[in-house]
């Protein structure tokens, strides 16, 4: 709780701190853009959404500083669960620099809503565009999971490793897809190093443990 309130007391800082350097700068983008991702970043959603709609007017006759903000805007209404609002935003993207970016983000919008196809294409844009980023590789693999395409997303995962071996969600997935093709034992290699990393990351994932087990468990009674 401690840790939460300094967090919350650092974050109301840095927001002082901007509104101040926004007062005595107003055309420095930068500033409204880590004021409106602070702002999102504490669910403070209609505060950010306003922030980044007006200084998305302020800089109008500027197409790279517009893409940033509009970038900022998509995210407030993907954290805040407005998938269809963030797509929009997204799409508008149009800076090279963000634009694999913002596919990245309309395949993690589909994802959310369960549209797996679609996240796929997406992320496979994103992934040609930034092949040294993780995320787009992460999200493929989430989407062939969800499809039950377990090979798929295994070679995908093992792809998130190769880059990052400490990766938490692809060393729990592979648990999980090893849980399910497998053996609870070949699981057991990747759920131990995740609680190594992060004891509390594994504990909040176990319930989608327990709810696979679950399902597995319904399944074989049905077969039977």
């Amino acid at each position: 709780m401690a840790e939460e309130d300094k967090k919350t007391q650092e974050a109301e800082k840095a927001t002082h701190k901007l509104v101040q350097a926004i007062d005595q700068d107003p055309y420095n983008v930068d500033n409204y853009y880590q004021l409106g991702t602070i702002l999102t970043e504490m669910q403070s959603f209609p505060q950010a959404e306003e922030l980044f709609k007006r200084a998305i007017n302020i800089f109008n006759d500027q197409p790279a500083k517009v893409g940033l903000l509009t970038y900022g805007l998509g995210n407030v209404f993907y954290s805040a669960g407005l998938y269809d609002e963030a797509i929009q935003a997204f799409q508008k993207v149009t800076d090279h620099k963000l634009k694999a970016e913002a596919y990245l983000m309309i395949g993690q919008a589909n994802y959310a809503q369960q549209k797996y196809q679609q996240a796929m294409v997406f992320a496979l844009t994103a992934s040609d565009e930034m092949p040294q980023n993780k995320e787009p590789k992460r999200l493929l693999a989430d989407c062939f999971l969800a499809l039950g395409k377990f090979d798929q997303a295994e070679d995908f995962y093992q792809q998130v490793l190769e880059m990052d071996d400490t990766d938490l969600r692809a060393l729990f997935q592979l648990g999980v897809i090893k849980f399910t093709q497998e053996s609870p034992e070949a699981a057991d290699e990747y759920f131990n190093k995740v609680k190594q990393l992060d004891q509390d990351y594994y504990d909040r994932m176990q319930e989608r443990l327990s709810d696979v087990q679950r399902a597995i468990k319904s399944k074989d009674q049905d077969d039977e």
